[in-house]
């Protein structure tokens, strides 16, 4: 490589090596931790028990919904899966998750990069770690699906404006992104789907219009385009096996929820939500379990400040002929519009952890002017200080407080569910767990509050190699958990004040859990 070569793509090399700066913090934090037992409960353990599905291969459904279904298939799972079976344990799973936004974040950087050069390389990189800064270095390493996804939804609308460019391998790259993304959380699966058939019915009529001067795609393209429809192949065929094979396929679940009439929310309450998603950056999370109350001048002068900077993609980017800019601003356009309407559909409560991956939307019009704005060659001191200085400064400064940040980011240990390790230190002393120790997990009270413990509880079981099942709430688990009715030992849950004495007739009272009491029948 030539000194000159090696002066062009630096800041592409720098812009990488920003974003990769405060992962690595997280991940040597990872590492440098106790080797203490953590122990998950709620959604987190849940995840746990599918990463250990999925290491074994038998893993065909996506995460657990409240409203009864699973989202529409494991690939998050077996991502994770790796980091969890390679002696990770739980500390695994928040690697795996942090690796998974890792990704997300370099491919972006790169793929800006190759479709609009060092300038948007360096914009890209600058949003990657405003979004970090704004939701907090501790979201990146959350492995819970609804967080997970936000990164990766940035990197497939850009994969989606970089296919619009004319890269002809970009539009399956961001099917698989996509499919992964809807895979993990159903409700991006009509934004998937819109932006995806706008993007392959663009690139479809300029292929058509250009198709006698495009030259054939060389050998190595054409194993690229091989590998990512095997891809999409793997990652479509357990959901679909599962549709063959089970009495009610999950898609079919799916399918049947989608269409049925759902409330919705009004005007002004969808409207608050999608406000405070789309300005997450510069302002952060509203909250991660509420409902913003109403929408605040300062975030809508954010709105504003993104739909002109979505527009200047568009409209400057024509002027220049820089067709990834107008790329950028178009499918960031679309994506928020198709956002909105989505919003209105959402079943149940607006939360913030619903809305979160909205965020990523509006981002992709932010790295189409910071790009132009840093794009060489424009005449003038202030542009030339702007390509060289400005963006560097910025992204350099940005890199270096999210690394402070992620190096005070509290321990995975502190995360753990004490309760459950108490719960299952009780049973163990009754039954042999590392023999296959046959028992079932039931509760003691009403009220759907304790299943975030019950959840805890049948994971640990599970992992330390107890044969253990569940009496309520079988939509959560996997068949292989539904009871057989002659399991050696029963473990009733009741919180605290709440015990119901019907469901604890011939069972004894063994000891407190927190707020839980523990029963043995």
């Amino acid at each position: 490589m030539s000194g000159r070569q090696q002066a062009r793509r630096a800041p592409t090399f720098l812009a990488l090596a920003a974003v990769a700066l405060p992962f690595g913090m997280l991940l040597a934090r990872l590492v440098a931790e106790p080797p203490t037992p953590v122990h998950l409960s709620a959604d987190f353990a849940l995840t746990e028990l599918a990463a250990r599905e999925a290491a074994e291969g038998t893993r065909l459904l996506g995460p657990w919904s409240r409203f009864g279904w699973n989202h529409p298939g494991p690939a998050y799972f077996y991502v994770l899966a790796p980091f969890y079976g390679l002696g990770g344990g739980s500390r695994g799973l928040y690697a795996g998750a942090l690796v998974v936004n890792l990704a997300a974040a370099l491919s972006t950087v790169a793929v800006a990069a190759r479709r609009g050069g060092r300038g948007a390389a360096m914009a890209a990189a600058l949003v990657v770690l405003a979004f970090a800064h704004a939701v907090g270095a501790q979201r990146l390493r959350d492995l819970w699906n609804p967080f997970v996804i936000a990164l990766p939804t940035l990197l497939f609308v850009v994969l989606c404006a970089a296919a619009l460019t004319g890269s002809r391998l970009s539009l399956g790259a961001a099917a698989v992104v996509g499919s992964f993304v809807a895979h993990t959380h159903v409700g991006t699966a009509p934004f998937v789907a819109a932006l995806l058939a706008v993007t392959a019915v663009v690139r479809w009529r300029w292929a058509t219009r250009r198709s006698r001067r495009e030259p054939a795609a060389p050998v190595r393209g054409k194993l690229a385009a091989l590998a990512l429809v095997a891809l999409l192949v793997a990652v479509w065929s357990p959901p679909l096996v599962e549709q063959l094979t089970a009495p009610s396929g999950n898609l079919s679940e799916l399918a049947r929820f989608a269409v049925a009439r759902q409330p919705g929310h009004p005007l002004g309450e969808a409207a608050a939500g999608w406000t405070a998603a789309i300005t997450v950056v510069p302002f952060g999370l509203a909250s991660t379990h509420e409902l913003p109350a109403g929408t605040s001048v300062p975030r809508l002068l954010g709105v504003a400040a993104w739909l002109a900077a979505a527009v200047a993609c568009i409209a400057v980017g024509r002027v220049r002929g820089n067709r990834f800019a107008v790329a950028l601003g178009g499918s960031s356009v679309l994506g928020a519009a198709v956002c909105g309407v989505l919003v209105t559909r959402v079943a149940g409560p607006l939360l913030g952890y619903v809305l979160y991956w909205m965020a990523a939307v509006p981002l992709a019009a932010w790295v189409g002017v910071v790009a132009m704005l840093a794009e060489p060659g424009q005449p003038g001191r202030v542009s030339r200080a702007a390509v060289r200085g400005v963006p560097l400064l910025a992204v350099a400064g940005l890199a270096v407080a999210l690394t402070a940040s992620a190096a005070r980011v509290e321990p995975v240990s502190e995360l753990s569910d004490e309760r459950v390790a108490t719960v299952v230190d009780l049973v163990d002393r009754r039954v042999d767990l590392s023999d296959g120790g046959q028992v079932v997990v039931g509760i003691a009270t009403h009220g759907h509050g304790i299943w975030i413990l019950m959840a805890g509880v049948v994971n640990e079981l599970d992992r330390r190699g107890a044969d253990v099942s569940v009496s309520r709430w079988l939509d959560r688990y996997s068949e292989r958990f539904r009871p057989s009715g002659g399991e050696e030992l029963e473990v009733l849950l009741g919180r605290v004040g709440a015990v119901d004495p019907d469901l604890t007739v011939g069972a004894r009272w063994v000891g407190r859990a927190g707020n839980t009491e523990v029963f043995f029948r």
